[in-house]
């Protein structure tokens, strides 16, 4: 293999373990945090690419997780990656078998789509494929994608602390179309955060009572769901909202649950976000104010 290709299949390898080590998903922003410290890259391997100025590994990287794709043993969502089962048997089976795998499903899905090029990208990758490839407004879409979810992690983190971060979530509420009576002070809240009505005075049910997790790194767990299960009557319905995510029993515990609880994550938040930011006030669009970017995207 070229040098390129030997340090594609040295990043695809180490990036499902890394998946693997963090329940299953990270954010690709994570994940590059995270990677160099797992690996021995060289001087040329963590340097720049000559025509974009992106760091090489990073791009290599980006450049062969279309196959990781392909071959199912990746989902990419909202700049969050996740492993799938495909990929956690992939990984007992070694690095060799992730990177010829992987290759051979995307040249299976090239066939398929009959988009065969002249010059295989999959074979011996030169560099110059790579800036080439980088270039390409999908690429592009992709990583603006990435650092897109990236400003609101980054925002929500920085600019919130657990009891202004209550009041984005009102927000989000109000965005829907529901009134926020009540949105919990400083102190103890009785297990319920945001209370929400689809009407001023609450005569219409079911009620949503809303728990707040505002603990970065640290995921929401079975034990706190069942505690807002617990608060919750027959009129009701639960939202958690968890910036970091739920553990994975909790997921599996409460997927199906009655009375119903949501589960919201940050990526989900995120688009909820996005998707009601046009209906609210602009006193509410000054918590976290958006602006939407457009691509034209022929395909």
């Amino acid at each position: 293999m070229s040098r390129t290709s030997d340090l594609g299949a040295k990043l695809l390898y180490n990036a499902l373990l890394v998946l693997k080590a963090n329940d299953n998903e990270l954010p690709s922003s994570k994940l590059i945090a995270i990677l160099p410290s797992k690996i021995n890259l060289d001087n040329w391997e963590k340097g720049v690419l000559e025509k974009t100025g992106n760091v090489r590994w990073q791009s290599v990287l980006h450049f062969y997780s279309i196959n990781l794709i392909k071959a199912n043993f990746i989902v990419k969502k909202k700049g969050v990656w996740y492993l799938t089962p495909e990929g956690e048997e992939a990984i007992k089976k070694g690095g060799d078998y992730v990177f010829s795998s992987s290759k051979n499903a995307y040249k299976d899905w090239k066939e398929k789509n009959r988009k065969i090029e002249n010059e295989d990208i999959l074979d011996d990758v030169k560099e110059e494929q790579i800036e080439k490839e980088s270039q390409k407004i999908s690429s592009i879409l992709d990583s603006a994608k990435t650092k897109a979810y990236e400003s609101f992690s980054k925002f929500i983190s920085e600019e919130f602390d657990p009891y202004s971060f209550q009041d984005l979530c009102g927000a989000l509420f109000r965005g829907m179309g529901y009134y926020t009576p009540f949105i919990a002070p400083k102190g103890k809240d009785g297990g319920v955060d945001v209370i929400a009505y689809k009407d001023p005075i609450g005569s219409i049910t079911p009620h949503i009572k809303v728990q707040v997790k505002y603990k970065q790194e640290i995921k929401a767990t079975s034990q706190e769901l069942r505690q807002l299960k617990g608060i919750l009557s027959s009129n009701d319905i639960g939202v958690f909202i968890s910036i970091s995510g739920f553990a994975k029993d909790a997921v599996k515990e409460f997927k199906h649950s009655c009375p119903h609880i949501e589960l919201i994550d940050l990526e989900r938040f995120i688009e909820l976000w996005q998707e009601f930011y046009s209906k609210m006030n602009d006193e509410d669009k000054a918590l976290m104010p958006i602006t939407p970017i457009y691509f034209v995207d022929k395909n």
